[in-house]
Order: C-alpha cells, then structure tokens, then sequence
C-alpha cells in the first residue's frame, strides 16, 4: 500500500499515519461486518445499483458499468 501511494506521489507518512487511526480501523470492521451481513464471501465486492459483483472483473468491465450506472440507472442499459 505505501508503495502505491509513494507511485502516486503521496507521503508515504502521511499515509501510514492514516492508516493506523481508531477511525481507520472502525471503518475496516463497519465493512467486514457488512460483507458478513450481506454473504459477500469474496474481496472485492461490490454492490452496484443493487448487483452484487463478486471479485473484480477488470477495470473495463467495472467501468462499462459505471458509464450505464451514469446513463440508465442499471448495471447494464
């Protein structure tokens, strides 16, 4: 993680100082819990229009639908 943000010009410090907060943490066990809540037994996940998308299928296909989320409302228009 400090990698990536040192690649995109971030104080790594910084970063790592975040990272390690109360507020950090609580935010990683409000979404742990949710996942277990929702039976998402796979990272990532996500929850699209009210789709559930197990794993990550690739930064095209996440972004073909973002762009019908943006002009239909749906997953797919």
């Amino acid at each position: 993680m400090l990698a990536v943000a040192g690649e995109m010009g971030l104080d790594k410090a910084q970063v790592a100082a975040a990272s390690n907060t109360e507020a950090t943490l609580n935010l990683l066990r409000a979404n742990a819990d949710f996942g277990t809540e929702a039976k998402l037994g796979v990272t990532p996940a996500y929850i699209v229009g009210g789709v559930v998308i197990l794993g990550h299928p690739g930064l095209k296909p996440l972004q073909a639908v973002v762009k019908s989320m943006r002009a239909c409302g749906k997953v797919v228009c």
